[in-house]
């Protein structure tokens, strides 16, 4: 679908253009860093195209991944879990989601590799 198309489009111009920025900010510096960003997961998979979107966003992520940033990749076990993870709405994590996405994080280190 377009809407989706347009989305991926907007969302892969606008984090390129944000990781260029912080790039070209923390270039001028010796002082390590550390980003972390949270890939998404699919809360209705029961939506024609749903998941080829979110996994195609998750790709996208991927191509940010190294020394200093690293992916943290919830998809998977909130797939394997689904609703269980999910609050009343059905949309957003509930307690147990949120201590998947926190122990993702907290699995790829808080240490950066200096440049």
């Amino acid at each position: 679908p377009y809407v989706f198309e347009e989305a991926l489009y907007h969302f892969s111009t606008n984090l390129t253009a944000i990781m260029n920025d912080i790039h070209e900010i923390k270039s001028s510096t010796a002082a390590p860093f550390i980003i972390r960003i949270v890939d998404l997961y699919n809360p209705a998979p029961q939506l024609q195209g749903s998941d080829y979107y979110v996994q195609a966003f998750n790709q996208h992520l991927q191509y940010f991944a190294n020394t200093h940033t690293k992916i943290a990749d919830i998809y998977y076990p909130f797939k394997y879990y689904g609703k269980k993870v999910l609050f009343l709405d059905g949309l957003h994590p509930n307690g147990k989601g949120y201590q998947i996405i926190a122990e993702t994080l907290h699995s790829l280190g808080y240490y950066p590799l200096t440049p």
